[in-house]
């Protein structure tokens, strides 16, 4: 009796965790703000921002979160939104975006297509995916390449001021979360040496894991013929998209 009582007591356990897992992964949903930034979201709160940023020719940082946009709904319920984001103490310098949103069965197809508004300089340019170090902090990130072993980056409890650059790897998926079951996956178009960087040394309470489109010590001059772009799937499975 003990047995049957302790093989039944198992099936519920599996059957609890799998409904727990899948409620989990039906209740993420991504919010478009209506500067464009992408606030991902699940029944414990905000887990990720994907957002476009950039440094001026002096490293002065812009956030996504100083562009204005303009949102337009596309058919089976995506967006296309198409905004400028300022280049700060560079009067009327600014990069342009047209940023589309499309839901599907394998995740969130984000297509970034990026070009300067006037000749510009740029120090760096990049769309990065932004984690709560509260959230992930003693979690992991695995950056995935198709033609090289996967490489695994812990993410701190604390921060080391000596190595807040946590790494640099050749990859063109990343799986955040060491439960494939529950993690967010961000896979994309190309590969990049993505830079992983803990923000906690700049007095923000976040990861980054960065696509750098430009990363230029010197700078690089850039005029209106110049284009980047950039897919990234979010997933896995279907995601809820809301906003703005």
């Amino acid at each position: 009796m003990r047995n049957v009582c302790a093989a039944g007591l198992t099936v519920l356990l599996v059957v609890g965790i799998g409904l727990s897992v899948a409620a989990a992964q039906e209740a993420r949903e991504v919010l478009v703000r209506a500067n464009g930034q992408l606030l991902a979201r699940d029944a414990e709160g905000d887990f990720a921002t994907v957002e476009i940023n950039l440094h001026n020719s002096n490293w002065t940082y812009a956030s996504q979160a100083d562009a204005t946009a303009a949102s337009e709904d596309l058919a089976g319920g995506g967006k296309r939104l198409t905004g400028t984001l300022p280049v700060p103490e560079v009067i009327g310098a600014a990069l342009s975006f047209l940023q589309t949103i499309t839901p599907a069965d394998d995740g969130l197809h984000i297509i970034y297509e990026l070009q300067p508004a006037g000749p510009l300089v740029l120090n760096g340019l990049q769309i990065s995916v932004v984690l709560p170090a509260e959230r992930f902090g003693g979690q992991q990130v695995i950056v995935r390449h198709a033609e090289a072993i996967d490489r695994t980056v812990p993410l701190p409890r604390a921060l080391n001021p000596a190595q807040w650059q946590l790494g640099t790897i050749q990859g063109n998926a990343v799986q955040i979360g060491a439960d494939e079951a529950t993690a967010l996956t961000a896979k994309i178009s190309k590969t990049y040496g993505l830079i992983l960087n803990d923000l906690r040394r700049w007095d923000r309470d976040e990861f980054e894991i960065r696509i750098p489109l430009i990363y230029e010590e010197q700078g690089r001059m850039l005029s209106t013929t110049d284009r980047f772009s950039v897919e990234l799937v979010l997933g896995p499975g279907e995601l809820a998209l809301t906003g703005p």
